[in-house]
């Protein structure tokens, strides 16, 4: 620990993929509206701020997602804000929906839950021998009785970049509701919608982004809104009029979410997606995460999971013998930040293959003197004698 109990800067930060920290403005900006709050308290600060919270963050996540900033939504996070387009998605004379491994468990919760209630079958898309999608058996297995089609850009469980646009071309003359979860993808991967041609894609402010923790948004277009179920709409798209009729505001995907909103998240969120815009493509170092990726996978004993031809700044591994929480630990003690992940949030892929736990490294800023340090941290690591065996 360092001055007043504070850790001490790493000397690398591989984490991004659960916790992306933010910036100091972004910190700023957080601690200076909530400073406002406790003096006026929360509404009036709202008022304060109103420009950002009611127009500019849905404006930049517009221009990030290159979208309409009446497709945005606010949520507390990307499963709520995904689980509540997936509930609404109509099912009626529908036989099947399509998953794929990649998906997410409290996704796939959901998932077979809808099946289960509506008599469905859930298909998962196959991979060939590198780990890609199989598109040829997509491209076979769509038909008017497929529900939705749901995919995650990027897993939690590895760096694989599923193809977005090429799904999206195939799934074109079908009337299917395509769902994109871009949790690891967002602030990382470039993100089209209108490329994509996804009907909703959803997204969390505490990854890749480097936003606060608790917030979350949706881009759902117009056209798959129109189709959606109705459901309950707070009181900031709706109001009783004298006679007693309730009217709605359904005119955008704001609809959607609740009017009570963590608003000092929200105004740290703005900032976030405003510094990502800003930041230019050469500031990622590819090399680094390709250095770091390359060498630890030649390590001893190491058993990379990273499937797929195109891969983003995720790199999972497990060690033969050395369980991944103890290398996460022993990693701390030498600065460098890492996370060991469950295999059950990710099962279709994580346990079909035998991988009940892996140390997960992510981050889309490593330099490369910050990958040297973390091969040669864990070189160490895993020479040290006393470590614990895996049972």
């Amino acid at each position: 620990m360092g001055i007043n109990g504070i850790p001490e800067e790493p000397v690398a930060y591989l984490n991004m993929a659960g916790a992306g920290r933010v910036s100091q403005n972004v910190l700023e900006k957080i601690q200076k509206y909530q400073a406002i709050e406790s003096v006026i308290g929360a509404y009036d600060t709202e008022t304060v701020f109103e420009d950002v919270l009611e127009t500019g963050v849905y404006e930049s996540l517009s221009k990030l997602l290159h979208c309409s900033a009446r497709d945005i939504a606010l949520f507390e996070n990307a499963t709520r804000a995904w689980i509540e387009v997936v509930s609404r998605i109509p099912l009626k004379g529908k036989t099947r929906i399509i998953t794929t491994p990649y998906e997410y468990a409290g996704n796939l919760q959901i998932l077979r839950t809808l099946c289960s209630r509506h008599g469905l079958k859930l298909l998962v898309v196959p991979c060939d021998d590198v780990g890609d999608l199989d598109l040829q058996w997509l491209r076979g297995n769509l038909s008017e009785g497929v529900a939705l089609v749901s995919i995650v850009q990027v897993p939690s469980s590895c760096g694989i970049v599923n193809p977005l646009e090429d799904i999206g071309e195939i799934l074109g003359p079908y009337a299917v509701p395509y769902i994109v979860d871009a949790c690891q993808a967002v602030g990382q991967v470039p993100i089209s919608t209108v490329v994509s041609g996804c009907g909703a894609l959803t997204g969390a402010g505490r990854k890749f982004l480097r936003g606060p923790r608790g917030t979350g948004f949706a881009f759902v277009s117009e056209e798959l809104r129109s189709r959606l179920h109705a459901g309950f709409v707070d009181l900031h798209r709706s109001e009783f009029q004298e006679d007693g009729e309730l009217e709605l505001d359904l005119t955008s995907a704001r609809s959607l979410g609740m009017a009570e909103k963590n608003c000092s998240g929200v105004f740290g969120l703005a900032a976030a997606v405003d510094e990502c815009l800003a930041r230019r493509p050469e500031e990622q170092n590819i090399d680094a995460f390709l250095l770091l990726r390359e060498e630890i996978s030649t390590l001893p004993g190491v058993i990379p999971i990273d499937p797929g031809r195109f891969r983003s700044s995720i790199f999972t591994f497990r060690h033969e013998v050395v369980d991944a929480v103890v290398i996460v630990a022993k990693l701390w003690r030498h600065g460098v930040v890492g996370w060991r992940i469950k295999g059950s949030h990710t099962p279709l892929q994580m346990l079909g293959q035998g991988h009940v736990e892996a140390v997960r490294l992510s981050s889309d800023e490593l330099s490369i003197e910050e990958s040297q340090a973390t091969i040669s941290a864990l070189e160490f690591v895993l020479s040290e004698p006393d470590l614990k065996l895996v049972e």
